[in-house]
C-alpha cells in the first residue's frame, strides 16, 4: 500500500527506536564476532568495530562499545589476557545487548567476554599446526641431535633484563662447582604479535659452528602471553636448527608447540640452567668414577704381578739349589773319575764351578730389587695426585674466606646509615618545630588541655604560640558529633 504522506526523517527513525526498544529493551544474550578495529578514549572507554565474514565477503557489520567500568572488571578478570583478546583479527564471544540510536544507529554495548572461547580456538589451532609439524617430519627432526654430554657453548635466544633471563644467566654464573660457560646473548621480543618472527630471525643469525646448544627462554606468562611459541613458522626453525635446541618457557601446566619440537624441554628458565649444569657434574662424577675404576683395576694388576714375582723368586731359588746339587754330584763323580788329570785342570774346573755358583745367586735378588723399585714409584705417584685433589678442593673455600669480611663491612656500613637517619627524627616533633609550623599549646592552670579536660564557660585559658603567649576567656564549649562533619550536638 502506497501513502502520499510524507514523513521527516527523525520520525521515521524515532518509530524505528520506539519498535526497537519494545521488542529489544534490556535483552542480553551472547553473540560471537570478529574484531575489525579496537580504540580507546582517555576515560577508559572502548569503541570497536564488529565484523562477519565468509569466503572474504562481509555478511554483517556493526559497532559496539565496552564501557570503563566493564573495561575495568574485565581486565581484572583476564589480567594480562585482556589486551590478547580484545585486539583486532581477534574473534570473540561475548555477552552484550542491542542499542539503537537516531543518530549513530545500531551497536551493541559488551559486558562480559567468554575466556574459554577464545581459549578453545587456541586450542585448536595449536593442534592443526601439530598435525602439520608431524605430517612434515620436523616435529621430532631437532630431538635426532645429540646433546654434548657438557654444553659450554651456549647460544641464549630471549629478552635480557627480564626475570627469567636472569634466573637463567645466575644459575650458570653462580654454580657451586666453579664451571665457566660462554653464553652470547641473541635478544628478541618473547610476547606480542611480532615476537615469533623475531625469535626465528635470531636463530637464522646464529652460526652454529661455535655453539654446542642454543637456549630458547621466557619467563612465564598465561596461555595467550605465550602464543608466539606456538607459531608454525617458529616451530619450523626450532626443528630445523642444526644444534639441540633447549627451551625453558616458564609454564607449569601447558606445553607449547615450541616445546615439543624442541630437543629437551624445561619448565622454567632456571630448570634449563639447573639442566646444563647437571650434565657438566654428572660427566665430571662419570669421569671420577672411570678414573677410580682404573686405579683399582691397576692395583690388582700390580698386586697379582707382585704375587707372581714372589712365586717366580721362590721357585728359581728352589730350582737353583737343586740344580747346583746336581752338579755337584756329577763333578763329583766326574772328579772320581779324571783324578789322574793334572792339578791345573782340576783347579780350572773348580773356578768355573764357583763363577756358575754366583751368577745363579744374584739373579733372584736383582728382580727383586726391581719389582720395590716399581711399586715405590707408584706410590710417590698416587701421594703427588692426592696433593693436588686437596689443593683444589681448598680454593672455594679460600674464597669464601676472603669474601666474609668485606661482606660483613658492607652489612655494618648500611645500618650505620639507617641508624644515622633515624637519628634526625625525634627533632622532628620537637614542641618548638610544631610551634613554627603555625600549631599551638593550650593549656589550663598550667596543665596541657587534653579531650579528658572539663572545660565550662567562663573558665580562663592560655594560648602559647611561637612568638607570644595569648590569655582568653572560655564564651562557649560546643562538642562535635564527627570530625569530618563538625556538626554540633544538640544541647
Amino acid at each position: 500500500m502506497i501513502s502520499d504522506k510524507s514523513y521527516s526523517l527523525s520520525t521515521i527513525m524515532n518509530r524505528i527506536k520506539q519498535v526497537f526498544e519494545e521488542r529489544m529493551n534490556e535483552v542480553y544474550f551472547w553473540m560471537k564476532a570478529e574484531l575489525m578495529h579496537v580504540k580507546s578514549d582517555r576515560n577508559g572507554h572502548y569503541y570497536l568495530d564488529l565484523v562477519e565474514t565468509k569466503d572474504g565477503s562481509i555478511l554483517a557489520k556493526s559497532t559496539a562499545q565496552i564501557w570503563n567500568y566493564t573495561a575495568t572488571y574485565l581486565k581484572e578478570e583476564l589480567a594480562t589476557d585482556f589486551n590478547q583478546i580484545i585486539k583486532p583479527g581477534s574473534e570473540i564471544m561475548c555477552y552484550c545487548k542491542a542499542v539503537f540510536h537516531t543518530v549513530y544507529g545500531l551497536s551493541f554495548v559488551i559486558t562480559k567476554v567468554d575466556i574459554n572461547y577464545n581459549l578453545g580456538a587456541l586450542e585448536r589451532k595449536k593442534k592443526a599446526i601439530l598435525e602439520q609439524l608431524l605430517k612434515e617430519g620436523i616435529l621430532e627432526k631437532n630431538k635426532q641431535h645429540k646433546l654434548p654430554k657438557v654444553i659450554q657453548r651456549i647460544a641464549l635466544v630471549g629478552s635480557p633484563n627480564t626475570s627469567g633471563y636472569e634466573d637463567f644467566l645466575n644459575q650458570l654464573k653462580k654454580n657451586s662447582y666453579g664451571y665457566a660457560y660462554h653464553v652470547k646473548t641473541f635478544p628478541a621480543k618473547v610476547q606480542g604479535d611480532t615476537a615469533a618472527i623475531e625469535i626465528a630471525e635470531q636463530l637464522a643469525k646464529i652460526s652454529y659452528s661455535d655453539f654446542d646448544a642454543v637456549v630458547l627462554l621466557r619467563g612465564g606468562g598465561s596461555k595467550f602471553d605465550l602464543e608466539a611459541f606456538n607459531d608454525y613458522d617458529l616451530a619450523k626453525a626450532i626443528g630445523c636448527c642444526p644444534l639441540p635446541v633447549i627451551t625453558g618457557i616458564g609454564h607449569e601446566t601447558d606445553t607449547s608447540i615450541a616445546d615439543l619440537t624442541a630437543h629437551t624441554s624445561l619448565k622454567t628458565p632456571s630448570a634449563a640452567g639447573a639442566f646444563i649444569v647437571e650434565r657438566t657434574v654428572e660427566f665430571e662424577n662419570n669421569i671420577h668414577l672411570a678414573y677410580l675404576n682404573i686405579k683399582r683395576i691397576y692395583d690388582q694388576k700390580l698386586q697379582q704381578l707382585n704375587k707372581d714375582l714372589k712365586h717366580h723368586i721362590t721357585e728359581f731359588a728352589a730350582l737353583s739349589k737343586a740344580q747346583t746339587r746336581t752338579e755337584r754330584g756329577n763333578l763329583h763323580t766326574l772328579s772320581n773319575r779324571i783324578i789322574n788329570l793334572v792339578n791345573e785342570e782340576q783347579v780350572e774346573a773348580h773356578s768355573l764351578l764357583n763363577k756358575v755358583v754366583q751368577q745363579l745367586n744374584l739373579l733372584p735378588n736383582k728382580k727383586a730389587q726391581q719389582a720395590l723399585q716399581l711399586k715405590n714409584e707408584q706410590a710417590e705417584q698416587l701421594q703427588l695426585y692426592s696433593s693436588y685433589i686437596i689443593r683444589e678442593a681448598r680454593t672455594p673455600l679460600k674464597q669464601k674466606a676472603e669474601q666474609l669480611p668485606y661482606l660483613t663491612k658492607m652489612k655494618l656500613r648500611a645500618t650505620n646509615s639507617k641508624l644515622t637517619e633515624w637519628e634526625h627524627y625525634p627533632s622532628l616533633y620537637h614542641p618548638e618545630v610544631l610551634l613554627k609550623k603555625g600549631y599551638a599549646l593550650v593549656r589550663k592552670e598550667n596543665e596541657i588541655i587534653k579531650p579528658t579536660t572539663t572545660l565550662k564557660k567562663g573558665d580562663f585559658i592560655e594560648i602559647e604560640l611561637y612568638d607570644r603567649t595569648i590569655n582568653a576567656k572560655i564564651e562557649d564549649t560546643p562538642t562535635w558529633k564527627t570530625l569530618h562533619t563538625k556538626k554540633q550536638n544538640t544541647n
